[in-house]
């Protein structure tokens, strides 16, 4: 194994903790940022010079760039694209895909190179702010932390609505944001049912996991705050798509249940409202992004519809009968699963490597 070191309080580097992140639609870890690693000293004699070399400037870049990223990230109308039109995150992403094929060559087969690079990572959230570890399975595992929260972020800014003076959008990106929203409102309601339920399970599923985190400090609290604004505002959409269909029955007791779902989706509706406020408070602050597309149809039809529905039935039946408490949303099986991520080959670059070492060995032992 590695020997860990962990530096707190290392204000060096680009690491920058924001007090405020803007608008979030989806929140997004703090980013991990790598520092500058010196190859040629710890790979002298045991990698070719041209390996090092390329090593050492692939990893640079990522330096640069995720540095320059982290400065970005309290900047609402931030500039997200380079002068050719491509996002940065992309560029970044793309960087370190091409990075970890190359950097896999040190943990390949059980390699004793794995544990002669000292890797730098400085945490945004984390109160030990800087951690060096003498492993480069530490370095993929960090390269892959950071693909994912790039991702992360790509959604967010995807998800916020924006104006063409505010940053660059593909246009086939905003077509196919619309697309997919006029195909959601246009389903079924028996379609819109299950995929609120599910997101009722994906969401109770992520309460439960960070239950078991030590999430009291830092940021954590607000990863936490988070998920339960989703979780309740999940709930508010199931109740109101389960209210809905149980409406379309023509007896008494599916009125009396109907209300009673819409009743409690109205209820979860404020609560998530309630919850958001939560989440914006907590550290670092944020700001709720203006309301569009299902959650923008939703805050109008939730309540439009539950009191018109309240008032009906209780025209047609007695007050007492319409009380009581919601019922069970239906139990469907999740039909997202996530596929197992794959970590790419080893560069080729590395077989090459091997060999110019098997003739430097057949040399020494003719000599």
């Amino acid at each position: 194994m590695g020997c860990l070191v962990s530096t707190p309080k290392d204000t060096g580097g680009n690491r920058r903790r924001p007090g405020s992140i803007g608008e979030v639609s989806v929140y997004v870890p703090g980013l991990r940022i790598p520092k500058p690693v010196d190859f040629s000293q710890s790979l002298s004699g045991h990698v070719s010079k041209t390996l090092v070399e390329r090593l050492t400037a692939m990893r640079t870049r990522i330096v640069v760039m995720a540095g320059q990223e982290a400065l970005t990230i309290t900047r609402t109308r931030r500039k997200t694209t380079t002068q050719h039109g491509r996002s940065t995150l992309a560029d970044l992403h793309q960087a370190l895909e091409d990075y970890l094929p190359v950097l896999l060559g040190l943990v390949s087969d059980g390699s004793q190179l794995q544990f002669k690079v000292q890797f730098i990572w400085v945490n945004q959230e984390d109160d030990a702010e800087e951690t060096a570890m003498f492993n480069a399975w530490y370095e993929v595992l960090s390269v892959l932390h950071l693909m994912a929260v790039l991702s992360l972020s790509q959604a967010n800014l995807l998800l916020l609505p924006r104006t063409s003076a505010d940053f660059y959008q593909p246009k086939a990106s905003e077509e196919s944001r619309r697309g997919s929203i006029d195909i959601f409102l246009k389903a079924t309601l028996a379609v819109k049912r299950r995929l609120a339920c599910e997101m009722v399970k994906y969401w109770q599923q992520a309460q439960d996991n960070l239950m078991n985190l030590p999430l009291s400090n830092g940021w954590g609290e607000k990863h936490r705050h988070f998920v339960k604004w989703k979780y309740v505002e999940a709930k508010a959409a199931a109740y109101y798509y389960h209210g809905l269909i149980l409406d379309e029955g023509n007896t008494e007791k599916s009125h009396g249940m109907a209300v009673a779902a819409l009743q409690a989706a109205d209820e979860y509706f404020e609560e998530s409202k309630k919850a958001c406020e939560v989440f914006n408070a907590a550290h670092p602050l944020s700001r709720n992004p203006p309301l569009w597309g299902t959650m923008k149809y939703l805050s109008e039809k939730i309540p439009k519809d539950t009191s018109s529905k309240v008032r009906i039935n209780r025209d047609l039946y007695s007050h007492e009968k319409n009380m009581g408490t919601p019922p069970t949303l239906p139990d469907f099986a999740l039909a997202l699963k996530p596929n197992e991520y794959q970590l790419p080959p080893v560069d080729p670059s590395w077989n090459e490597n091997v060999q110019l070492g098997h003739i430097g060995t057949n040399e020494v032992k003719r000599g």
